[in-house]
Parts: structure tokens; C-alpha cells; sequence
């Protein structure tokens, strides 16, 4: 299976998401992420629950050329609905975060 590098839980109120994070400092090259967002999917298929995962990256360039590839990654899924995914760059986080599904 997969080894996330972090798991977390994000509360409000009464609503909650749990989610999963890989960052990517762009030292592996991109289409390694797509190996591990089929196992991301073979995991929510296995536990029954569909984990958001959220993907950091270094870079605007390097998170566009990440959302195609993850793109076409999420298509090769049976259940692309399993491994939903969202992605920001380091430089897009000043003053705030922000995550934006492929």
C-alpha cells in the first residue's frame, strides 16, 4: 500500500475532513506521483473511505505540469471519485494557502 508522509484532520464546528499529504519538492520526477495515486485509490477501495489527498509542491510551473500529469493519472482510475486530490505551490501560499483540485 501507500505511505502517506503526513495524515491530518481538519475540524469546524461539527464538520471534519481527514486527509493525507505528500509534498513534492521536486526532487522525483512527476510520474512517480501517478504510481501513488493508484495506491491511494487501491487504499480507499480497501478501507471504504475516500481520503482527500493534498499535494504541495515548490513551484506555479511545477504544480501546473503536476495537475496534468495527476490529471491524466486520475483517469486511469476505475473509481477516479477514490483518490480525490488537491494541489498548491509554496509560491502561491503568501499570505494564504490554496488548494485547488485538478
Amino acid at each position: 500500500m501507500v505511505q502517506p508522509n503526513a495524515h491530518g484532520r481538519w475540524a469546524q464546528g461539527r464538520a471534519e475532513v481527514e486527509w493525507f499529504l505528500e509534498p513534492d519538492f521536486g526532487t522525483e520526477a512527476l510520474r512517480r506521483l501517478t504510481f501513488k495515486i493508484d495506491a491511494y485509490g487501491r487504499l480507499a477501495k480497501t478501507i471504504r473511505i475516500d481520503t482527500p489527498l493534498l499535494i504541495w509542491t515548490t513551484t506555479r510551473p511545477r504544480e501546473a505540469r503536476l495537475r496534468e500529469v495527476l490529471t491524466e493519472a486520475l483517469r486511469n482510475l476505475d473509481n477516479p471519485t477514490r483518490a480525490p486530490v488537491s494541489t498548491t505551490a509554496a509560491d502561491l501560499a503568501e499570505p494564504v494557502s490554496i488548494w485547488a483540485p485538478p
